[in-house]
């Protein structure tokens, strides 16, 4: 491809990938004519002009879709492809198919510094940490996703990439997650707007499980807002289930710490000592204190990065009820390896799994079941 002028290219998604994108395409010869973006409000990006897509008027024109987003039924928006499809533009490449035809923007995503990516390469991988959680991981599929996950952060290629696995995230079907629980009583750390609990109830009704209760915690006030109307169509869709939330985060001790608030789903503690950039302070708690009479035999966490200290503050319930986990391993790139290990200081009876949910190793989670 390699000195070719091509008309009627774009990119879809404006920001880090979608410049990344740009960067290997023109490298490739491959001229960009427009990005298309929903929400991006600069006119240009990069000297070329930002559209939406109701402006795209050539129906033969090829899109890459830069946008690491793993379609959802609950959110028909993710679907990249299907939307543009929808438009009458046909000729669109996915996320992992625009990987394998320009496969030098990986290495402009890891620059970016993203999540486990953020310190480098050469500090994603530990051979004796990643060697002892291979050991305690249950079933092949975990093993494989292991191997493959290491494989990539050693040779981040398109030939190493590890695609998302179609499953559920937080309710794989290869998984047997279920079927020891009575009443689901559920905690959901780092709920977000609300699209687990969702989730949750949609799945619960499938397989016919009732909902005891479930306890979300998100300590952004925006996430928040949009938290409770969820759990109030989550209590209509579920009427003799509990919905409860909470304006705090998880930690290892009932504290007040400084966040980084109004990033969407990437609210995190910024600095516990010193003040963060927006001045936010919020109650931090364990689960040890806040659910000791009620315990939950359902946590899930993806807290950008404290899974480490909220497991801490629950080590009581998970040494004494066993309640099954589903914790993210990838805001961090020790997690990968330290998270499993904690987890079975803390409780030797888990059967542990891995699976990776969506693109570059986001959503990558740890399953384990008593």
């Amino acid at each position: 491809m390699a000195g070719c002028q091509v008309q009627g290219v774009g990119i879809y998604g404006a920001g880090g990938y979608g410049r990344a994108f740009y960067r290997a395409m023109t490298a490739n010869g491959v001229t960009p004519a427009f990005f298309v973006d929903q929400f991006c409000q600069a006119p240009e990006v990069l000297g070329i002009p930002v559209l939406r897509i109701e402006q795209l008027a050539d129906a033969d024109a090829t899109i890459y879709v830069s946008l690491a987003l793993t379609p959802s039924p609950a959110d028909p928006g993710s679907d990249i492809v299907a939307t543009l499809n929808g438009a009458g533009i046909n000729n669109v490449r996915s996320f992992t198919e625009s990987l394998h035809e320009f496969p030098e923007a990986l290495e402009h995503i890891i620059a970016l510094g993203y999540l486990w990516m953020r310190d480098g390469p050469k500090n994603t991988l530990d051979p004796n940490g990643i060697e002892q959680c291979r050991q305690l991981l249950s079933d092949d599929v975990s093993r494989d996703t292991l191997d493959r996950i290491v494989a990539f952060r050693q040779h981040p290629t398109a030939g190493n990439y590890v695609p998302p696995d179609g499953q559920t995230e937080y309710f794989p079907g290869d998984i047997d997650l279920f079927s020891r629980l009575d009443a689901i009583r559920f905690v959901d750390a780092g709920a977000y707007t609300g699209d687990t609990i969702g989730a949750l109830v949609e799945h619960c009704a499938r397989i016919n499980k009732a909902i005891d209760y479930s306890v979300s915690f998100e300590p952004d006030a925006d996430n928040y807002v949009q938290l409770l109307s969820e759990l109030s169509r989550a209590k209509a869709a579920s009427p003799t289930a509990n919905f409860m939330a909470l304006p705090m985060g998880l930690w290892s001790s009932n504290t007040v710490l400084h966040f980084a608030t109004g990033n969407g789903s990437s609210t995190a503690v910024s600095d516990s000592t010193g003040e963060s950039a927006d001045g936010t302070s919020l109650p931090v708690v364990t689960l040890d204190s806040v659910l000791p009479s009620a315990p939950p035999n359902f946590i899930k966490m993806d807290i950008e990065g404290a899974e480490r200290e909220a497991l801490l503050g629950a080590r009581h319930l998970i040494q004494r009820h066993s309640p099954v986990l589903a914790i993210c391993v990838y805001h961090r790139p020790a997690d990968l390896w330290e998270l499993p290990l904690l987890i079975h200081r803390l409780n030797p009876n888990y059967r542990m799994h891995l699976r990776v949910h969506s693109h570059m190793g986001l959503s990558t989670v740890l399953y384990c079941v008593p």
